[in-house]
């Protein structure tokens, strides 16, 4: 069932929302992997539909892919427990080794911990984020850094010592 269905009670804003009924989780696991290297690889993996259907995940630079003797499979579920603007706290359950695929922009900002310690986070499915994670429950944190924000700050507070300064003098 592909259709999209007309939510009740919208029109009378002057809108029809629709609900997609077969969109992937936020969060998931899969047991498939493709590794790419290149924007134009990435297009055509992300042709199959194995990809839509959320049982394989395309990743950018990886240097191996999961065995492909395994049949691709969603392996797992993720709950979202701390929705905040700059971090992502998930809890997941998979029943192998494979990645959790977050359905949110990746930025090389974000920084990953898996039952808090540092993993890294990599680009999948051109936009996205993926966490390579084991069989198990796991909690997993993703949270957006913005380390240039610190030397800002440092810097914005001693040019305004500096003019108190020379306020202070000039008077």
């Amino acid at each position: 069932d592909s259709e999209l269905r007309a939510l009740d009670g919208i029109g009378r804003i002057g809108a029809i929302v629709y609900e997609n009924p077969n969109a992937l989780p936020f969060a998931y696991g899969v047991s498939g992997l493709v590794s790419v290297n290149s924007q134009a690889e990435s297009q055509l993996a992300l042709r199959d539909t194995r990809v839509a259907s959320g049982v394989l995940a395309v990743v950018d630079g990886l240097d191996s892919e999961l065995p492909s003797d395994r049949q691709p499979e969603r392996i797992g579920t993720c709950h979202l427990t701390a929705p905040l603007s700059d971090r992502i706290d998930l809890e997941c359950d998979l029943r192998k080794d494979g990645y959790v695929i977050v359905n949110s922009s990746h930025h090389p900002n974000f920084r990953g911990r898996l039952d808090n310690a540092p993993t890294p986070i990599l680009r999948a499915n051109a936009f996205v984020m993926a966490m390579n994670v084991p069989k198990g429950k796991h909690r997993l944190s993703l949270e957006y850094t913005e380390e240039s924000l610190a030397l800002a700050c440092a810097a914005s507070f001693s040019c305004c010592m500096l003019c108190l300064l020379l306020v202070y003098r000039a008077n």
